[in-house]
């Protein structure tokens, strides 16, 4: 009798460490940049096992605040903590490839143009940065280290875009006559060609201000595109416009021309 109790205790012993030791993920998760569990607003990344192999392969999503990539990776982990992050572009082919142990980068995180061609590679010791190393994507070696790392820039400098905003602002007449202000918020988008794009209201006052705010970011001229791992990409910006009618005097990002 305590010899069968005993073997009872020890297979539940062995049942709990197995337990344990098998990471498991329901559904869909967020996580925050460093792989800390978060909420969907504030994610980083959304997770979800796959379906092939839920324990060890899961489908990453990266973010940011609301709004998806459109590519997608897969995380080869067991424990959302150590293993290789590898993210691929829509048309299937590889862009990166990152290590992880413990939620930090270790190892090679190497990173690729769309030919193929290697476009930048880091190497991290226990989430520290220890070297990186930059080509073109004719292969060549890119010396400027600075360069390949940098968000966009307005082309007369970003010192110069509120005070072009505001030489294109018009008080709509409308809004006037109602005695409407009120501050409109906006996304967009510099493009790859520096271009801008995808002009969003954000925060709506009026339909008049918020075109009217619209219309005059769509008017400044082209940015210089931004660069990530050596790479032109796409960056959003926020900001808001505020419109304010003469008699008040208090002062305004943007001040509306009339």
């Amino acid at each position: 009798m305590k010899l069968h109790k005993e073997i009872i205790i020890r297979i539940f012993c062995l049942s709990l460490l197995v337990g344990f030791s098998t990471f498991t993920l329901l559904g869909q998760q967020y996580f925050k940049e460093n792989w800390k569990k978060t909420f969907e607003g504030n994610a980083y990344y959304i997770v979800t096992p796959s379906a092939e192999n839920p324990q060890e392969e899961f489908i990453v999503e990266r973010t940011s605040g609301w709004t998806r990539s459109k590519a997608a990776g897969i995380y080869k982990t067991q424990d959302l903590k150590t293993g290789r992050l590898i993210f691929f572009r829509e048309n299937g082919d590889t862009s990166e490839v990152v290590n992880y142990t413990n939620r930090k980068k270790d190892g090679f995180a190497t990173y690729y143009f769309p030919s193929g061609n290697i476009s930048a590679k880091y190497l991290y010791k226990d989430g520290v940065l220890n070297s990186e190393e930059f080509w073109n994507e004719d292969g060549s070696v890119q010396p400027d280290k600075v360069g390949a790392n940098t968000p966009p820039d307005y082309y007369r400098g970003i010192e110069f875009f509120s005070s072009d905003i505001s030489r294109m602002l018009r008080y709509p007449e409308d809004a006037k006559m109602k005695n409407i202000e009120g501050r409109v918020a906006l996304s967009f988008i510099v493009d790859f060609d520096g271009k801008v794009t995808d002009v969003t209201i954000l925060e709506s006052v009026y339909p008049s201000l918020d075109k009217e705010a619209a219309d005059a970011i769509k008017k400044c001229g082209k940015w210089i595109p931004g660069k990530q791992h050596n790479q032109y990409v796409k960056m959003r910006f926020s900001i808001p416009v505020i419109f304010q009618l003469p008699a008040k005097k208090e002062e305004n990002m943007f001040k509306s021309y009339l």
